[in-house]
């Protein structure tokens, strides 16, 4: 998800099950035919309207898995056609975001001959098809892995994620796409561990946050949050933020940080520490929509209301990974139910399940 594409809105909060200091789908499993345990899972959710939709994930079954891409059209969800460039191995998409109705990015990992050397994957719609265009890889014979995509225009578009180097560090990753080429970019300067976990991004800035074993600004441990300016890359000074998952907001001057259960906002001058009700490591906050920010958090949501955070009702009956506020009483929420995509729509007071 990026920043900047709707008016100041409402905030949600959505939180799931974190492992290894990311958001991770679940993977329960049911039987296929009484043959092959299948399962399938929605890991992100963007939109550019209420009639523009999307959200990707995976389809798995047995120890292959497909890339996954669902749209809404403002009445009905429908699975698009979407490579595999790993073929009957490992596929899988972590972030999408939708910059316009004919510009829409997904990014997320391949592993075609499962041997445990993931690759880059970055897919993009033009409107009619979707078609490969995945970055260089730093380290292309071991692990790459593309977690999280925003952008703010067509030659403005900032991925990340992570890789694993010759040593088997765990270093974070990034990559700037122009309107024709991805170009890797060094984050930090000092060593990084673990992913860059998620981005939002405006018009002349963009943010990352991730997770840090040194060298990084934060008062306690754990998470990082880095500011492009423009012109470089520099770390926030900012609170203790123990394990954060996404960070999202309206604009430079309004912007929140969620993790593990714990949620922090910079104003334009400061990150300041923000109560929260405490329903669970927080796996994301909606960017932008019509009032206040909602957060999700496995089963559980909040929303700030301009002074505090409160829970808000929702279906419980599976695992929520993201979620996007794209009208004053409409939004929407994805994750898996353990065996099939779960879809949560939002209208205005509480998460509906629809089928």
């Amino acid at each position: 998800m990026s920043g900047g594409r709707f008016p100041m809105g409402r905030v949600v909060l959505i939180a799931s099950l974190v492992i290894g200091g990311s958001a991770t789908a679940a993977l329960a499993t049911h039987s296929d035919s009484g043959r092959r345990p299948t399962v399938s899972a929605l890991l992100s959710v963007s939109a550019t309207s209420p009639n523009d939709v999307w959200a990707v994930g995976y389809r798995a079954a047995g120890a292959a898995s497909a890339t996954l891409v669902e749209h809404f059209d403002g009445v009905t969800w429908t699975t698009v056609p979407s490579p595999n460039p790993g073929g009957n191995g490992l596929n899988r998409l972590d972030g999408v975001d939708a910059i316009a109705s004919d510009d829409v990015w997904a990014v997320g990992t391949f592993d075609a001959k499962r041997d445990n050397r993931l690759h880059n994957l970055a897919m993009h719609w033009d409107g009619s098809s979707w078609s490969v265009e995945s970055p260089p890889e730093p380290a292309p014979h071991r692990r790459n892995a593309l977690l999280t995509v925003g952008g703010s225009g067509s030659d403005n578009v900032w991925a990340g994620g992570y890789f694993v180097d010759a040593d088997g560090y765990t270093l974070a990753s990034l990559y700037h796409w122009d309107g024709s080429n991805w170009s890797p970019i060094q984050l930090l300067h000092g060593p990084v561990g673990d992913p860059v976990q998620a981005v939002s991004v405006f018009q002349n800035s963009a943010w990352a946050v991730g997770e840090c074993i040194s060298g990084c600004s934060s008062v306690g441990n754990n998470g990082f949050i880095a500011h492009f300016t423009g012109i470089k890359w520099k770390l926030e000074r900012t609170p203790d933020l123990g394990h954060v998952s996404d960070i999202a907001g309206t604009s430079d001057s309004d912007l929140w940080v969620v993790g593990d259960g714990r949620t922090s906002h910079f104003d334009g001058t400061s990150w300041t520490r923000v109560p929260s009700v405490r329903i669970g490591p927080l796996s994301a906050v909606s960017d932008v929509g019509f009032g206040n920010p909602i957060a999700v958090a496995s089963e559980a949501a909040e929303n700030w209301n301009g002074s505090r955070w409160t829970r808000v009702r929702t279906p419980r009956v599976g695992h929520l990974y993201d979620v996007e506020i794209d009208g004053a009483n409409d939004g929407w929420a994805v994750g898996t139910t353990g065996r099939s995509v779960l879809f949560e729509r939002w209208d205005g007071s509480k998460f509906v399940r629809v089928t």
